[in-house]
């Protein structure tokens, strides 16, 4: 059927045309919907184009600026703390991760007082420096970051509607 109506607008290729034909030729209930069709667009083609009024076009050019303010589920403020946020956090877990490694360190007695603080806590250490644990963590990390995320702007949506 959408066939039939690009062939009335005259927006058929040559295969859609002899198509067309063929069908129209061989079905008189395809001919008489193709002869209804025709005239309706024939004399829908006559009428004139109804214009809005000014008012109504004022009106509508006035109320998108809010259409699109409202439509803002995070403001750049918002994104901007949560990017500071996170990349904190990042930082500040991978110092730690890689605070550990305490052979270039200069001062013996505070190169001494690291290893006893890893020696006491030798699961912590090992569980930092396994690469598997790194990457575990941090995948973590971020999933529970998108969580987090989702559940605010969900409840920001809700609070705007």
């Amino acid at each position: 059927m959408e066939l039939l109506w690009k062939y009335i607008e005259g927006n058929c290729d040559e295969a859609e045309l002899a198509t067309v034909e063929q069908l129209l030729e061989a079905d008189k209930a395809m001919k008489a919907e193709w002869l209804q069709r025709k005239t309706l667009h024939e004399s829908l083609q006559h009428l004139e184009m109804d214009t809005p009024s000014m008012r109504f076009v004022q009106n509508v050019m006035d109320s998108l600026p809010r259409l699109y303010e409202s439509s803002q589920a995070v403001s750049m403020r918002w994104l901007r703390r949560f990017a500071f946020a996170t990349g904190t956090i990042t930082a500040i877990f991978v110092i730690a991760t890689f605070s550990f490694d305490t052979s270039g360190m200069s001062n013996p007695a505070q190169t001494n007082r690291i290893n006893n603080f890893i020696n006491a806590n030798k699961t912590i250490a090992e569980t930092l420096t396994n690469d598997y644990a790194l990457y575990s963590s941090m995948v973590i990390f971020a999933a529970l970051s998108l969580i987090l995320l989702d559940q605010w702007l969900s409840k920001q949506s809700q609070l705007q509607s």
